[in-house]
């Protein structure tokens, strides 16, 4: 990787594979009276891609970084050099511009080498790569499945001592109406989780339909309509990642 500050001033840098990204998609879910999930969506051009990575390196080349870093007034600047910081589904054969987010600590030194903390967030345009597959694929779950079932219950009172009880919401064919979710994790290689990615950013909050084989995500039903609520992802070795989805029955 290669960061180049303001006053181009340039490192060639090694970074830890345990970085984190995180993708914010600019949707705004919420709930509409009649318990319906509804979802208010800024479009892709305003999601935001941050990524928080350890570089590693001699104690004193890290040093100088570190000095950079805490001088710097307005943007660096970064080639990934082909490493996947914001998303396997993401190009990265461009530069990106972007902001330095935390506080720059001074760097940590064990016995071998040492390490500096950098958290940043990208505001050039983020591009897809063109040659991932936008179609949802096929998902690898962990067990156990976190479910929810919520309802709207109201509880009323009288001055009648016993007199008292629970009113549970109802449709207009006397059905309860209760709210599912599902809190997946899923094991994934790098080309199935660049798919999904790429998949979550063209259907943004419309539902889908999600059908499993062997797995009840929600109460007796192997195929159901979804939303994902959120999703954050993480890369686990060379060619896996980790992902954790909240879905919405609708």
């Amino acid at each position: 990787m290669i960061i180049t500050f303001s006053d181009l001033t340039a490192y060639t840098v090694d970074i830890q594979p345990s970085y984190q990204p995180s993708w914010s998609r600019a949707i705004k879910f919420y709930s509409s009276f009649s318990q319906s999930l509804l979802s208010s969506d800024r479009g892709i051009n305003s999601d935001k891609y941050n990524c928080s990575f350890s570089i590693i390196g001699d104690i004193d080349d890290l040093k100088l970084i570190a000095t950079s870093l805490n001088s710097e007034k307005k943007q660096i600047t970064i080639d990934t050099e082909g490493e996947k910081i914001f998303g396997p589904a993401i190009d990265h054969t461009s530069v990106f511009t972007c902001n330095i987010l935390n506080e720059v600590s001074y760097p940590i030194r064990d016995i071998l080498t040492s390490t500096l903390q950098i958290s940043i967030q990208a505001v050039s345009n983020i591009v897809y790569d063109g040659s991932v597959s936008a179609v949802l694929p096929e998902l690898f779950y962990q067990l156990p499945v976190n479910r929810l079932i919520s309802f709207h219950k109201r509880p009323f009172s009288a001055s009648t001592q016993g007199d008292y009880g629970n009113m549970v919401r109802v449709d207009n064919l006397g059905n309860v109406i209760n709210a599912e979710t599902a809190t997946i994790v899923l094991d994934q290689t790098t080309e199935e989780l660049a798919q999904l990615q790429k998949f979550l950013s063209t259907q943004r909050g419309y539902p889908f339909i999600l059908t499993t084989t062997n797995i009840e995500l929600f109460l007796n039903s192997l195929s159901t309509s979804v939303v994902v609520t959120s999703f954050s992802f993480k890369q686990v070795n060379v060619k896996f990642w980790t992902a954790s989805l909240t879905l919405v029955k609708v």
